[in-house]
């Protein structure tokens, strides 16, 4: 008794690539070659992101020397280790604007409760310079070692 080959049952990486291409264009309108899906697939099995991003040859050549500096191993090292120096940064930044958001808040309640001073900003600037200038000089000056 001989069976036919169930043709919905092949999973051959050519049928997968041809369904996958057929949803991917017909669906979201992308239309990637084979090379391209095999990567987003291999990525996502691994969990990692693929991306194309073009950066100038400024970018390149600074990412290229730190590699050949031996500071890093790869390029995407360097990107990876650059996006978490930006991320620090916005966290910093989130901090001191929560910081500064709080002080201002303090500063309404203050004025709310009566606790404010009449003077503007330029007379608190006039007068903090006016204190600075009066100062008695630092006869304690040790520049000459």
């Amino acid at each position: 008794m001989s069976r036919e080959k169930d043709s919905s049952s092949d999973f051959s990486p050519e049928r997968v690539l041809l369904s996958l291409r057929f949803v991917l264009t017909i669906l979201f309108g992308v239309n990637l070659n084979d090379a391209h899906i095999v990567r987003i697939i291999c990525a996502s099995m691994i969990g990692v992101l693929v991306m194309n991003i073009t950066l100038g040859k400024e970018f390149e050549r600074r990412i290229t020397q730190k590699v050949s500096d031996g500071l890093y191993t790869s390029a995407s090292e360097v990107i990876r280790d650059g996006l978490r120096l930006l991320f620090e940064k916005d966290v910093a930044k989130d901090q001191q604007l929560k910081i500064l958001r709080e002080e201002v808040a303090k500063g309404f309640e203050q004025i709310a409760a009566g606790e404010s001073s009449n003077n503007s900003v330029m007379d608190i600037f006039e007068q903090a310079s006016h204190s600075v200038a009066n100062k008695p000089a630092n006869n304690n000056d040790n520049t000459e070692l």
